[in-house]
């Protein structure tokens, strides 16, 4: 939520600090830019009034407007979506939050990549996991197993299929081309993808086929 004059949120209503006769947000914003403390103070517990001071007002003139908060620009997409379901809707409490590389980011690098628009489109199925692995197919019920044909072990994911599988492993460890510090066998599909974008950059195709091609 982007607060502008503050005319159309509701201060008790609307999801607008991420965390009653409704109110106008107008109430406790300022003539000019920022947030009326002593309007704040008398409305608000310390612990909420702390969480709206980290939210930046835009322009007094402008309107209130909602946006996207897992996208760069605010934009919905179906893409942030899968990430969010991903990423916490479907995290577990105990699960250990992993540093990765922005989804938005990956999906500009690989149409970036100089490849085919073949290979562009695999990378976009792998990146949306709309691949028909064993592991999609078992939640479509299109199948009854979900492990790998290849190895009999665990769910066969994108992941799996293009790194994890004791045949992917052996493919990967072929090439002339160091393993980024988790290897390029990590867990996470878009940390492993990123270092695969990003080849090109760090060596030339004529050295990775020289050392592929005897």
């Amino acid at each position: 939520m982007i607060i502008g004059n503050g005319e159309e949120t509701r201060v008790w209503q609307d999801q607008w600090i991420v965390q009653k006769p409704a109110r106008k947000v107008q109430v406790v914003r300022r003539d000019l830019e920022g947030w009326n403390r002593g309007a704040l103070e008398r409305l608000f517990p310390d612990d909420e009034r702390r969480l709206i001071e980290q939210v930046r007002p835009a322009e007094r003139r402008s309107k209130d407007k909602y946006i996207w908060d897992y996208t760069k620009t605010g934009q919905y997409s179906v893409k942030s979506v899968y990430w969010v379901q991903v990423n916490i809707i479907n995290k577990g409490p105990d699960d250990v939050v992993k540093d990765q590389p922005s989804l938005d980011f990956l999906y500009q690098l690989a149409w970036k990549t100089d490849a085919s628009p073949k290979v562009h489109h695999f990378f976009w199925r792998c990146l949306s996991n709309s691949l028909p692995v064993a592991g999609n197919m078992f939640k479509r019920h299109i199948t009854r197993e979900a492990s790998c044909l290849r190895c009999a072990q665990g769910n066969e994911s994108v992941n799996h299929v293009l790194f994890q599988c004791p045949p992917a492993r052996l493919l990967w460890a072929l090439p002339p081309i160091p393993a980024p510090p988790g290897g390029i066998t990590s867990d996470s599909l878009y940390s492993n993808l990123y270092h695969v974008f990003n080849l090109e950059k760090e060596y030339s195709i004529g050295n990775i086929q020289a050392g592929l091609v005897p």
